[in-house]
């Protein structure tokens, strides 16, 4: 089962360009069971799931 949340983030090229403090992002968190080839799913772990991964976003912990 899967928890939306909205995550603010503060940035300032986007602050400067809207007037805005906030980014608002919905993004969700919950338990996701993958099964796969062992150098994709590494792949997948190194990379991040989804978007906005350079901002922190897809990371996954491996149970």
């Amino acid at each position: 089962m899967c928890e939306k949340k909205v995550v603010k983030l503060k940035l300032a090229g986007y602050e400067r360009e809207t007037q805005r403090g906030y980014l608002k992002i919905p993004s969700y968190e919950g338990i996701f069971e993958l099964e796969g080839n062992p150098e994709v799913l590494k792949k997948l772990y190194q990379k991040g799931l989804g978007q906005r991964t350079a901002e922190g976003f897809g990371m996954c912990e491996v149970l």
